[in-house]
């Protein structure tokens, strides 16, 4: 494994508790190593410029941040976050009153800010509450550094590099904790979209025979686009297996629904780009066929109902011959979708009562 992927791995890692997510523990994680760097940072200008005591606690405040950052590989997920803020806030207010103003330090209060709302189960009113709270340490600081020197007095070229590390420091952080926060958003919407489409499908699409249903139907040619199409010549016909009880009563259910399958696939490649198919209910299906006229539809189905006559369905191991009728009727774009199903469910039924087998237009 190279070392990108190692620091990539440390960073990805997952936690301990599955029942929480990964998103906190990645700001932590963030937040608690740019921390770790700005402090290694400040050490190394303190001891160029011979502040001894200042770089021992940027020593110490190193160190609790990295064990911070390996603190969130632990299940105590929660308990690592509230660490987090507390030690940030306890070393701004530190920093602050040892260096004063200029350092810059008190922005890290608006990177506490940013880091607390992006928290996941916090309730929003404590989190408002922590932002008048880190407000007013903010005005607080002001009003002290204004009236009290600090405890060191750092030399000007020092304190323009503790400013332009802080700073680098804060816009780094920022972009991370925004970045993961956004990334994270766009994932939960993705999923949400992906989710959406998902159902709707299900709700849309016959489980067993993988055609569209009723209601999809219903939608589909009630909709804008279907509408538009005024000058298309339309044809609807309903289908229904001949006998079908017979095969569920003879073979059982299984074989019946595994004969409607393949039955699916057979209309499904009959029709092709020239309409779609419906599981209108049962053993009944919907034919819509554009672009053709009646006598078009009728030789499409003629051929249709003859390919089912002559093929044999093995199902289950079991060899099925069977026959269906249709019901064919035009669709003048003056007539409801309603009526031209009932027209085309009465020559159905006049097919039924006349020794089935047929197509009846």
């Amino acid at each position: 494994m190279s070392f990108r992927e190692k620091v990539v791995s440390l960073f990805l890692k997952d936690i301990d508790d599955k029942n929480d997510t990964k998103k906190p523990a990645l700001l932590m994680r963030f937040f608690t190593t740019d921390m770790v760097i700005l402090l290694l940072i400040h050490l190394v200008i303190f001891l160029v410029y011979g502040h001894h005591v200042t770089a021992l606690l940027a020593i110490i405040a190193a160190c609790v941040f990295t064990l911070i950052f390996y603190g969130t590989y632990t299940k105590y997920l929660k308990t690592q976050y509230v660490i987090t803020v507390l030690g940030a806030y306890i070393w701004i207010l530190t920093s602050v009153f040892i260096y004063g103003w200029d350092a810059g330090i008190q922005h890290f209060l608006y990177v506490l800010l940013v880091f607390a709302f992006m928290a996941g189960r916090i309730n929003i009113y404590l989190k408002i509450a922590f932002s008048v709270f880190l407000c007013a340490t903010r005005i607080a600081l002001f009003w002290y550094t204004d009236h009290y020197d600090p405890y060191i007095t750092l030399d000007p070229a020092e304190n323009i590099l503790l400013q332009l590390a802080n700073t680098i420091s804060i816009f780094v952080i920022l972009t991370c904790l925004v970045t993961v926060f956004s990334q994270d958003q766009l994932s939960m919407e993705k999923k949400l979209i992906d989710y959406n489409k998902q159902v709707k499908e299900q709700a849309s699409i016959d489980p067993l025979t993988g055609l569209i249903n009723r209601r999809a139907t219903m939608e589909r040619v009630h909709g804008d686009n279907f509408r538009s199409k005024d000058n298309d010549f339309r044809n609807i016909a309903i289908g229904d297996i001949d006998f079908f009880k017979r095969v569920n009563d003879t073979y059982g259910h299984a074989t019946g629904d595994e004969l409607l399958i393949q039955l699916a696939q057979m209309f499904t490649a009959a029709v092709g780009s020239k309409g779609f198919v419906a599981r209108w209910g049962g053993e009944e299906f919907l034919f819509v066929l554009f672009d053709m006229n009646g006598d078009q539809a009728l030789e499409l189905l003629t051929k249709l109902r003859r390919d089912i006559e002559l093929n044999t369905f093995v199902c289950k191991g079991i060899n099925i011959k069977v026959t269906m009728t249709f019901g064919l009727t035009e669709w003048d774009p003056k007539d409801d979708f309603a009526k031209v199903t009932a027209d085309a469910d009465k020559n159905l039924y006049t097919g039924k009562n006349s020794g089935r087998n047929q197509v009846v237009f």
